[in-house]
């Protein structure tokens, strides 16, 4: 049995079956669902496949695309020849084994931060310590103080305000020579932690390949953006791009000349909407996405077309091999009413007509 209905929810439970016996499930349907519902399970993996020791996001997408292209158009599995038929086995192996690496990854990242913030909190509790000591001694010396006033000794009452002086006058140097020693020290902690803390918000926030914003953080800007501009009044306008026939680039010069290919488009991208406003990301694979906030389509209409003609006329080489690279762009301001979905999805349309009319082109959503 391959999976079983509960409820609108579809809950798996196993790979198919091989032979005859994976041709329909119980619930009598193609196995073709099933096939396409784990190719399109990959694709998502491996688009947001993110870096681990010793594992490359990009390297992990490649895997992820190979897996969907046996599924789908019947090549070999990876690492396998000759046989086309679903290696339902390998598949689960192999993303069983990269969902543990991730795991450990996550676990042990999330670990030493931990040791970080304990490392922290243990210094602040060894300071309190110390002072409770250093206030413990002086406490002894007035209580010596207070009874020697008691008495009629001159000379024992001379002596203990002389050392309980001395005691207070020691504790203090002691303490203020302590703290701005432990002060310096958790300052550098501080600062360590700081700085690791802003490198892991922006390996999580950025795309490994092209430097630019992912798909986690475009989406939160997306949402962010839409909310403070309809709330304010101001305009904003969101541009989809896709590299034109991007797979043609990978299947004839190969992947690493495809990379390559990204990272000019990126380039290009960020030198056509330089201001630090805009909000460059890689939405996904070849698409990449801007968001211009305090510009309507009007303005952007033009950016767009500009972006089209300069990546058209980008000389792309690659190991003594010229890359020829043209995009098709959407443009969609943001209207009163919209939410970030709908925003996206009218954008979306535009690049949709943008490449039915032939691609090459930037096309402004039609009001």
């Amino acid at each position: 049995m391959f999976r079983e209905r509960r409820g609108p929810n579809i809950i798996f439970r196993d790979w198919p079956k091989h032979g005859k016996e994976a041709e329909r499930d119980e619930s009598g349907e193609d196995v073709d669902e099933a096939t396409r519902t784990v190719a399109s399970f990959l694709e998502a993996y491996g688009r947001h496949a993110f870096d681990i020791e010793q594992v490359d996001s990009k390297a992990v997408r490649r895997q992820c695309e190979a897996w969907v292209r046996h599924f789908l158009s019947g090549d070999p599995a990876p690492g396998r020849r000759g046989s086309a038929d679903p290696d339902w086995d390998g598949v689960q192996v192999f993303v069983g084994r990269h969902r543990r690496r991730e795991q450990v990854y996550v676990h042990n990242s999330m670990r030493d931060l931990r040791n970080m913030i304990w490392d922290f909190i243990q210094g602040i509790s060894q300071t309190v310590s110390e002072d409770k000591q250093s206030d413990g001694q002086v406490t002894e010396r007035l209580s010596r103080l207070k009874q020697a006033v008691q008495r009629d000794s001159i000379e024992e009452l001379k002596k203990e305000v002389v050392e309980a002086v001395q005691t207070i006058g020691e504790a203090i140097e002691l303490r203020q020579k302590r703290q701005r020693s432990q002060m310096l020290e958790l300052g550098q902690k501080l600062r360590q932690m700081r700085c690791e803390l802003v490198e892991a918000r922006q390996k999580m926030s950025s795309d490994p390949l092209t430097r630019l914003y992912n798909r986690s953080a475009f989406d939160e800007h997306l949402k962010r953006t839409a909310d403070l501009c309809l709330f304010s009044g101001q305009p904003a306008s969101l541009i989809m791009l896709d590299a034109d026939h991007f797979k043609n680039v990978n299947d004839e010069f190969g992947h690493q000349a495809g990379d390559a290919v990204l990272r000019r488009l990126a380039d290009c991208c960020v030198r056509a909407f330089p201001r630090k406003s805009d909000f460059v990301a890689r939405y996904g694979g070849e698409e990449f996405a801007v968001i211009v906030s305090d510009a309507g389509v009007g303005v952007c209409g033009k950016l767009a077309q500009n972006l089209v003609r300069a990546v058209g006329e980008m000389q792309i080489e690659h190991e003594g091999n010229r890359i020829p690279l043209t995009v098709s762009i959407g443009v969609a301001d943001l209207m009163p009413g919209d939410s970030a979905e709908s925003w996206l999805r009218r954008a979306d349309q535009a690049l949709y007509r943008a490449k039915s009319e032939g691609r090459n082109r930037a096309v402004v959503e039609s009001r």
